[in-house]
């Protein structure tokens, strides 16, 4: 008989694979490796069980795909209930994806260690090379240009604005409003470590950008120096 973890590992692949804005099935066992590396690193018991299942479901209707909060905290729960989990282990992997995402706050704070490696396991996913990879893959799912002059980035988001799609922006401006304000603000030592060389990547990738778009003497030029 399959556990919990391989039912919920097949179940959602079904759902993740071939997903088009970066948040696929292979984003989330990058996610796994990386929350299974950084408890490794960790000194603190871990429940594994839970941090791999909040691991595995933390993208599944999520809002950003469904454009519903509670979506992904439900389907969720509802896997597994179905599954029949032990209840304090359903009620703690809810928690964690319910308090996951970004959503314009940089303090997000997580209630408990496998909140925190799962958080910084997917920030990390969100920064570096893939990071650059899914930022585009997503504006381009939303219809966003990669880079317009014209549309300023937003220094201070609320969450409310963050979330709001209707919203006119770009890819780039993804970088200014989220990806560069991550680096120094993970949870874990390592994360921390990781981020710091992945930040410097998006740094340096970002000015090559920049000028090859002849944009060296603008706003979003010279604010990379913040960073």
């Amino acid at each position: 008989m399959k556990s919990l973890i391989e039912k919920t590992s097949t179940y959602v692949q079904s759902l993740m694979s071939q997903e088009a804005t970066g948040h696929d099935w292979w984003h989330t066992q990058r996610v796994l490796k990386m929350a299974l590396s950084l408890a490794k690193a960790e000194s603190q018991n871990v429940n594994e069980e839970v941090l791999v299942l909040a691991c595995l479901l933390h993208d599944v209707k999520d809002y950003k795909l469904s454009g519903c909060e509670l979506a992904g905290p439900q389907a969720a729960s509802e896997w597994l209930l179905l599954n029949n989990a032990d209840q304090d282990h359903i009620d703690q992997i809810v928690e964690i994806i319910s308090t996951l995402s970004f959503k314009g706050q940089v303090h997000r704070p997580m209630k408990t260690i496998e909140g925190k490696l799962v958080q910084d396991a997917d920030r990390l996913d969100a920064v570096g090379a893939i990071g650059i990879a899914r930022a585009f893959a997503y504006g381009g799912a939303q219809g966003r240009e990669i880079f317009n002059p014209m549309i300023p980035y937003r220094e201070n988001l609320s969450t409310q604005a963050y979330k709001d799609k209707s919203l006119l922006t770009t890819s780039l401006n993804h970088f200014y409003e989220k990806l560069l304000k991550l680096n120094g603000h993970y949870n874990t030592i390592l994360a921390n470590q990781v981020g710091a060389q992945r930040h410097e990547l998006m740094k340096l990738y970002l000015k090559q950008l920049l000028e090859e778009c002849d944009a060296v003497d603008g706003l979003f030029y010279i604010s990379l120096t913040k960073y």
